[in-house]
């Protein structure tokens, strides 16, 4: 990100999955590659992880934990009012059983 800001090579788009839709969408809400940078080096396990109660349905990712954060770290409510067009890609990993 920082190469393409610094060669003035515009972002049309952001898509991310995982860890890459939150990085993704900090940036396309306030794109600046220097601040994002810092701010992803002081993101802590706590931050998106609940250890403790890790299982197979839900997985290490505690939803509350990872809520506050993205609240504390991106202003816009809405992805329609980042400054660039952006993209989360997910999927459900647990099984359908019809």
């Amino acid at each position: 990100m920082q190469v393409l800001e610094r060669e003035k090579i515009p972002f049309q788009l952001i898509v991310g999955t995982s860890v890459g839709s939150l990085i993704g969408a900090m940036y396309a809400a306030e794109p600046n590659a220097f601040e994002l940078e810092w701010k992803a080096y002081r993101i802590e396990d706590s931050d998106v992880f609940y250890f403790s109660l890790f299982s197979v349905k839900t997985g290490p990712v505690k939803g509350e934990a990872i809520q506050n954060y993205v609240r504390q770290n991106i202003k816009s409510k809405n992805i329609e009012d980042f400054k660039i067009p952006y993209i989360a890609i997910a999927t459900d990993l647990i099984p359908v059983h019809w």
